[in-house]
């Protein structure tokens, strides 16, 4: 606990006194992580038993892999080194990870329960009631382990803002004593599979279109509900360690009405090592986007033109991650190929300054653009290992250097359901730990809706947009 900050120390305090529940909303970078962490710990040295679930098993590790170091015993269960007999029971997490050995990281595959692991019931029902703590999904609680343990004294879910409502309550439903849901409702929603999942089809109003359902919100998860009904019940973790002052200020303005602070000067002045040789690029827009002093980067396409144009594809629909479907209203895939280019242009010029290709994303709300930015990476060598995702799969994640390609570019002016969502905007805004660029339309993205309109006036403010000049979007990357 002394390693916890004031404000997570207060979540320990508050969790072990709840009698029914307690929401932690925790922005981004604030050391969720850690927190629960100290919490399976404290937990096991108090004799509870704990139900730690996510949204996903990435998450769930990320957290386990937080705890002491650990080792099988002889036995089979798991034992902490220089612990030993009484001590070992009062004082170790003794855990037990469930779920497919492929989805589990290995080092955690000591605690995971293997197929055939055992030849008896008696034997699986000992291993599982010696867990004083059990980890899974959401999706995993039917598991025949947790059927045979039943209750727990304490249920934890993270990711509870991604989980949908019937999710959440099939894990919370295990708690005996209290449910602790962990998670950031300002960032993305519970994902689903299409629009008529969100609106029931008996719900319809005489007249309404399919198109119109199509517009309906995204779930609301019951860490949602639960925050909005009750704020007093809310804690929250501003004190964030992550993004440096200039980045995390962004996203202060537009989504967090200043609750989020550096947690130190070394996160409030972090900046990316770039070779002085960023000077010489002969482009004005890779010069200020490589210029370490420059935190955060607008880079404006509208000089180029029709170049920097959106492209549709009717075929498919648009998507923002690999795990559900996110509809557009116009149902079409959009692409970007100026944007794209200017993209690699950005990329190949930092791994030519410096920066390596492991600390540095590309970001989009489209798969099609993700999928158009991949291609153009790999075309070079120098940047064919940097990762280009959509959006929505950046929850979670963090790089010293994030790219986002914002893709709508278009004389109506129109962004789309996807940038229109100041919570996917929030996740685009809140992965980079030292330089953030961004690649739009000004003019597009102003007009598009009131929260795009308000980070332009912000990056304006600070000086942070730099016009594109065409002729240089097209030519050759450095690199090559």
């Amino acid at each position: 606990v002394a390693e916890l900050n004031a404000q997570q120390q207060h979540a320990v305090d508050v969790i072990f006194r709840a009698r029914d529940y307690a929401l932690v909303h925790g922005m981004p970078g604030t050391g969720k992580s850690r927190l629960l962490a100290a919490v399976l710990q404290i937990a096991a040295l108090r004799g509870l038993s704990v139900l730690f679930c996510s949204h996903t098993h990435q998450a769930i590790d990320n957290v386990l892999l937080r705890l002491p170091h650990q080792q099988h015993a002889a036995h089979g269960t798991p034992r902490c080194d220089g612990i030993s007999g009484a001590e070992h029971a009062q004082n170790c997490v003794r855990l037990l990870r469930l779920g497919r050995p492929s989805q589990v990281d290995a080092q955690l595959h000591y605690a995971t329960l293997m197929p055939g692991e055992f030849c008896s019931v008696a034997a699986l029902s000992r291993r599982v009631h010696d867990a004083n703590v059990v980890a899974t999904t959401c999706f995993g609680m039917a598991h025949a382990a947790i059927e045979r343990r039943g209750a727990f004294d304490l249920v934890l879910v993270d990711e509870a803002s991604q989980i949908s409502e019937p999710a959440a309550l099939g894990a919370i439903l295990r708690a005996a004593r209290a449910f602790v849901l962990v998670g950031d409702h300002l960032q993305l929603a519970p994902l689903v599979r299409n629009a008529l999942n969100r609106t029931s089809m008996n719900g319809m109003n005489s007249g309404e279109t399919l198109n119109e359902l199509e517009k309906s919100e995204p779930s609301t998860s019951l860490f949602e509900r639960l925050c909005v009904a009750h704020p007093q019940a809310v804690i929250k973790l501003g004190v964030q360690y992550r993004m440096a002052e200039e980045i995390m200020q962004l996203s202060n303005v537009l989504v967090y009405n200043g609750e989020l602070q550096c947690a130190n000067e070394s996160v409030r002045a972090r900046h990316i090592a770039i070779n002085a040789t960023w000077e010489s690029e002969q482009s004005r827009a890779l010069r200020t986007a490589l210029d370490p002093a420059r935190k955060v980067v607008f880079l404006d396409t509208d000089s180029c033109g029709t170049a920097a144009r959106e492209r549709r594809d009717d075929t498919e629909a648009t998507g923002g991650g690999s795990a559900a479907i996110r509809h557009d209203v116009d149902a079409t895939q959009r692409t970007n190929p100026g944007e794209s280019n200017l993209v690699r242009h950005v990329v190949s010029a930092l791994v030519t300054h410096g920066v390596a290709p492991a600390e540095m994303v590309v970001l989009s709300p489209y798969r099609a653009q993700v999928a158009l930015i991949s291609d153009a990476l790999r075309s070079t060598t120098s940047t064919s290992s940097v990762s280009a995702l959509t959006v929505d799969r950046a929850q979670g994640l963090d790089r010293a250097c994030v790219v986002v390609s914002m893709v709508r570019s278009n004389a109506q002016q129109r962004v789309g359901v996807l940038l229109r969502d100041a919570r996917r905007l929030n996740v685009a805004l809140t992965r980079a730990q030292a330089k953030l660029i961004l690649v739009g339309s000004a003019s597009t993205l102003r007009a598009g809706s009131a929260v795009l309109r308000k980070l332009l006036d912000c990056l304006h403010a600070r000086d942070a947009v730099c016009s594109v000049d065409a002729a240089h979007m097209f030519e050759p990357p450095s690199s090559l």
